[in-house]
Formats: C-alpha cells, sequence, structure tokens
C-alpha cells in the first residue's frame, strides 16, 4: 500500500486492516464463520463469498452504500447483521459451556481429592492416639 507524504511523493507503507484492528478483533473475525458452523446453528446470509478478513461493517457497507434507498439491500444488511452476531453468540455461549463443564469436572475432582487427603489424616490421627493410648 502506498501513501501520499507532504511533498507530493509517495511512501511505501505496510499492513491496512491488519495493523489498524486488535489482535482479539481479528481472531473473532476470523473464527466467527467456523465456530457458528461447528456449534450446529445455521447461519442464514453469512456466505462464503466474503473474504474472512473482510469485516461485518465494511460488507454492510458495500451492500447499502450509495445514495440511492433500496429495501431490498437494507433488509439483507439486516439479516447479515443478525446472523453474524447470531453467530457469534451461539459459539461463545458453546465455549462457555465447555468451560462451565470444566470448571465442575474440576471441582468434582478438587473434591474428591480434598475427601481422600482428610480421610487420609483421619486415618492417622486416629491411629496415632490409638498408639498413644494403648500403652497405659
Amino acid at each position: 500500500m502506498n501513501k501520499m507524504i507532504g511533498d507530493g511523493k509517495t511512501k511505501e507503507t505496510s499492513g491496512g486492516r491488519e495493523e489498524r484492528q486488535p489482535v482479539y478483533q481479528r481472531e473473532r473475525l476470523a473464527e466467527l464463520q467456523p465456530q457458528g458452523q461447528a456449534d450446529g446453528y445455521e447461519q442464514g446470509g453469512l456466505d462464503s463469498s466474503h473474504s474472512s478478513g473482510e469485516n461485518l461493517l465494511s460488507r454492510v457497507e458495500s451492500l447499502i452504500g450509495g445514495g440511492d434507498f433500496d429495501p431490498g439491500k437494507v433488509l439483507e444488511a439486516v439479516r447479515m447483521i443478525r446472523d453474524a452476531h447470531l453467530s457469534y453468540v451461539r459459539a461463545h455461549k458453546q465455549r462457555l459451556k465447555t468451560r462451565l463443564d470444566e470448571a465442575e469436572e474440576n471441582e468434582t475432582d478438587f473434591m474428591k481429592a480434598c475427601d481422600l487427603v482428610e480421610q487420609k489424616i483421619q486415618g492417622f490421627i486416629e491411629k496415632t492416639e490409638t498408639e498413644t493410648e494403648e500403652p497405659e
């Protein structure tokens, strides 16, 4: 990408949207469509004709941009926005459910381990008390 500088010459620049977009947003956009499909929900208006690097805003702008009002294109844009949001939310819900399952499993393992250690300590205390009482 070239950029005009003050003296009328062009300066070589790199990057573009990827450099301006925070890493977490690039990752979210990259995973938006695959995650939505992986969680078993239909994506509706999101199709593979859009590159994964092209963000939702630019797709909506290109669809409804211009001076003329086209209700069909606005309706398509609303559906695109809705489908993208639902896809993200559903994928996020699935990730949350997975984390919740992991947390519950970890809690169960933790409680079992604590119970086992407590039983071992209690057994040792009882054995020690019995040994100290016997010599009398």
